[in-house]
């Protein structure tokens, strides 16, 4: 007890603590007085001590995924990955033939056929930026689920559009939800132990990389168009509109907000 009391007692001598402050007593006169007989009892300083060692060792989230490894949570986290990664890769084949296949529909000229191609990437990059700051602020899943849907979306709304006006606003606004795609690796890796990220950053770059090549072969067929083509290369993010629902049925409320 002695031995308790005497550590507890250095502990709050190296640190500066006052244990009266915390009760409210005043730091001159009498409540000095009183602060020096408490600092000195025995029972008051072990307590102290005891609230201090009942904290134990803290864990990071790092330290908590890599105790309990990759399940089912994790797994369809990177079948949702590698869908958007999919969908993306047949979009970017997408965006070299629109504007010609376009271009005939609406007789565009050069210059209005780059500025499609031109308002895409801006829409990228603000995408990326907006849902970037989304991820950070309320959590990846969020952040990556908003851009899909927008993306989603606005693909059904180009099914039905007659005016290069209209193409030019959506293609814009389908690039801020595939510039916020890029959230999906810091989703993915955060949520992986460091021996799985290798082998989640390759699947996804595979899925990538598959979207990009099949794309074109489609344009050979002769029964399909730009909307055509744009219909089938959006249509793996309508599958990730449920992902949401199914995430939330296998894990905790409080992990199903970030994962």
């Amino acid at each position: 007890m002695a031995m308790a009391g005497g550590e507890a007692e250095y502990m709050l001598a190296s640190s500066g603590e006052d244990s009266s402050a915390l009760d409210g007593e005043p730091e001159h006169g009498e409540g000095s007085s009183k602060r020096n007989q408490m600092r000195g009892s025995p029972l008051d300083t072990l307590h102290v001590a005891v609230q201090r060692a009942s904290i134990g060792p803290v864990y990071t989230v790092s330290d908590a995924i890599e105790t309990i490894g990759i399940g089912t949570t994790q797994y369809l986290l990177m079948i949702a990955v590698s869908l958007s990664a999919l969908s993306q890769g047949m979009d970017v084949t997408f965006l070299t033939i629109l504007p010609s296949q376009a271009g005939c529909d609406f007789n565009l000229t050069p210059w209005h056929r780059a500025l499609l191609t031109t308002m895409y990437f801006v829409g990228c990059t603000a995408g990326a930026f907006l849902f970037g700051w989304i991820g950070d602020r309320f959590g990846r899943k969020l952040g990556v689920m908003a851009a899909i849907s927008i993306a989603a979306y606005t693909s059904i709304l180009m099914l039905f559009v007659y005016s290069y006006a209209w193409l030019v606003v959506l293609r814009f606004v389908a690039g801020v939800g595939l510039g916020g795609f890029s959230l999906r690796n810091a989703w993915i890796f955060e949520v992986l132990p460091n021996a799985y990220r290798v082998r989640a950053a390759c699947i996804v770059l595979f899925f990538w990389t598959t979207g990009t090549s099949i794309e074109a072969p489609l344009f050979m067929i002769p029964s399909v168009n730009w909307k055509n083509a744009m219909a089938i290369s959006f249509s793996p993010l309508f599958c990730l509109n449920h992902y949401h629902d199914l995430c939330a049925r296998i894990t905790p409320s409080t992990v199903g907000t970030w994962l």
